[in-house]
């Protein structure tokens, strides 16, 4: 069950329309969007999300450094990345 969905985008037409997505399909989920990963990495252990979707080229600078980190973080949730 997802009960948490993090959404990391800085482009609003991508958040809007992930975040209908993910109520439509995780209708009971809380749905949390960032704008940049590297803010969203310091979030993983307070929120403890069950899903993360990525906008890469809108997800702030340093994405590349920082996505290994994050994925690591989110194991053995899934992060779908998207470009």
């Amino acid at each position: 069950m997802v009960r948490t969905v993090l959404i990391i985008s800085d482009r609003p037409i991508c958040s809007e329309v992930l975040i209908e997505l993910a109520t439509r399909r995780f209708s009971a989920a809380n749905v949390r969007v960032e704008v940049a990963l590297a803010s969203a990495l310091g979030l993983i252990e307070t929120l403890n999300p069950d899903l993360a979707i990525i906008v890469l080229n809108g997800a702030g600078s340093g994405t590349a450094a920082t996505l290994p980190a994050f994925v690591a973080r989110m194991a053995p949730c899934p992060v779908v990345v998207l470009d």
